[in-house]
């Protein structure tokens, strides 16, 4: 309880406050989610095959595609 002349704010909330995250957002990261196990896995095999081409000691160009040297 408040006595005397205390007073008590009041919490607003913002208009960006968000408790419950929108449909769009939760399937553009469940999307997200999908693309990056994806690209893990092409990234995998790729240096699987270079490894299994020019062995383990050859590097790889970080471009937007892998080139190897």
């Amino acid at each position: 309880m408040l006595e005397g002349d205390q007073k008590m704010p009041i919490n607003r909330i913002s208009s960006n406050h968000r408790e419950v995250p929108k449909v769009k957002e939760v399937k553009r990261s469940a999307h997200n989610a999908i693309e990056r196990r994806y690209r893990t896995s092409i990234n995998d095999k790729i240096i699987e095959l270079k490894n299994m081409v020019v062995g383990e000691e050859a590097k790889v160009k970080s471009y937007s595609t892998a080139y190897l040297l």
